[in-house]
């Protein structure tokens, strides 16, 4: 038997395995994708602080993008803050150019203690924690099947 066939007559078998092996493939691919957006996430939730940062410059800036897309022009946002540990930390974000700078300077941004990352407040990203869950679940469900499937023959 070479490459699924026998006897001139196509065995459908390996071609489903073949392509199941593919599914599952691509699944875990997204599932760690999202793994790892969903513990980027849970960072914030569990350890982030909030603080008030002060905006020190404003720039735009052309983001380059791949070949089907063009550049896009965005504000460079950079702002300094002072950190529970009263550190004096500051970061750089991207803001659209329709994004209105406040008056006063101050914008509210989270931070992680000991990281040099820190976002906008309000910035989550739940939707690949909810996939992540869905497909956790999904994978989970389907290994049980099948595990039990193979010990019962």
């Amino acid at each position: 038997m070479r490459h699924g066939r026998s006897q001139g007559v196509i065995n459908l078998y390996h071609e489903t395995e073949s392509r199941r092996f593919k599914y599952w493939v691509f699944a875990f691919l997204i599932f760690a994708t999202c793994g790892w957006l969903s513990y980027q996430e849970m960072k914030y939730l569990i350890w982030g602080r909030t603080a008030e940062a002060q905006i020190t410059t404003i720039r735009t800036v052309t983001i380059p993008r791949h070949r089907f897309h063009p550049s896009k022009d965005m504000f460079a946002v950079r702002y300094r803050w002072t950190d529970a540990d009263d550190v004096v930390r500051e970061d750089v974000m991207n803001r659209n150019l329709n994004w209105k700078q406040p008056a006063d300077n101050i914008i509210r941004i989270e931070y992680l203690p000991g990281s040099k990352a820190s976002r906008m407040e309000g910035e989550r990203d739940y939707i690949a924690l909810l996939i992540f869950i869905t497909i956790g679940g999904l994978l989970t469900f389907v290994t049980i099947k099948t595990w039990r499937r193979a010990y019962r023959k």
